[in-house]
C-alpha cells in the first residue's frame, strides 16, 4: 500500500528474481474553487486568493491544492472583457471566466431614491436611486445606489442631513 518504487522479490526452487513496480493512486477527478474576486478593473493583477482545486484520488482521499500563478493562462490586465482562466495540474485543465473592465472615469446620479423622508431610526431606501457609472472607453453602466456607496446617513440624527455617494475614489 506504500506509494512509489516498490522492490518485489519473487523465489521459486532456488530462483530468485527481483524487479521494481511502480504503486500509484491516480487522480479520478477534480473540482475547482474559484477564486474570491472574479471582476478586475483593467490594469489589475490577478487575485487568486482563495482558489483552490479539491483532487479526488482513487482510493477515495482527497487533497486540496493552493492555485498559484504558474499554474494559470488566460488572464490579460490590459485587455478589456470575459477571460476563460485555464489551470492547469497535472493533466487536468478545469476553467473558470473572470471580466475585466474599463478604469472608471466618473459618477453621476441619474435618480434620487423615491423615498427621500425619514422618521428618526428609519433606515436608508435606496429603491429608484440610479448611479451612471463612467468609463475610460466611453461606455456607461447604470445600477441602483447601493447603500455600502452612501456615506453621511445618521438614524438618530432629526432635521435634513446631507449624504454623499462614493465609489472608486469619485464623488
Amino acid at each position: 500500500e506504500q506509494l512509489g518504487t516498490q522492490k518485489i522479490i519473487l523465489e521459486y526452487k532456488g530462483f530468485t528474481e527481483t524487479f521494481a513496480v511502480e504503486v500509484t493512486n491516480n487522480i479520478v477527478g477534480i473540482e475547482l474553487i474559484v477564486p474570491n474576486k472574479l471582476i478586475y478593473v483593467k490594469g489589475e493583477e490577478l487575485d487568486l486568493t482563495g482558489a483552490k482545486l479539491e483532487v479526488r484520488y482513487q482510493d477515495g482521499s482527497k487533497e486540496e491544492v493552493e492555485i498559484t500563478a504558474e499554474m494559470v493562462t488566460g488572464y490579460d490586465k490590459d485587455k478589456v472583457g470575459i477571460h476563460t482562466i485555464t489551470v492547469t495540474y497535472k493533466g487536468y485543465t478545469p476553467t473558470f471566466e473572470v471580466t475585466v473592465k474599463n478604469e472608471v472615469v466618473g459618477i453621476e446620479i441619474k435618480s434620487l431614491p423615491i423615498k427621500v423622508k425619514y422618521i428618526k431610526g428609519e433606515m436608508l431606501d435606496l429603491t429608484g436611486s440610479v448611479l451612471e457609472i463612467k468609463y475610460e472607453d466611453g461606455s456607461k453602466e447604470e445600477m441602483e445606489i447601493p447603500e455600502h456607496f452612501v456615506v453621511g446617513y445618521d438614524t438618530t440624527l432629526v432635521g435634513v442631513q446631507t449624504l454623499t455617494v462614493e465609489y472608486k475614489n469619485f464623488r
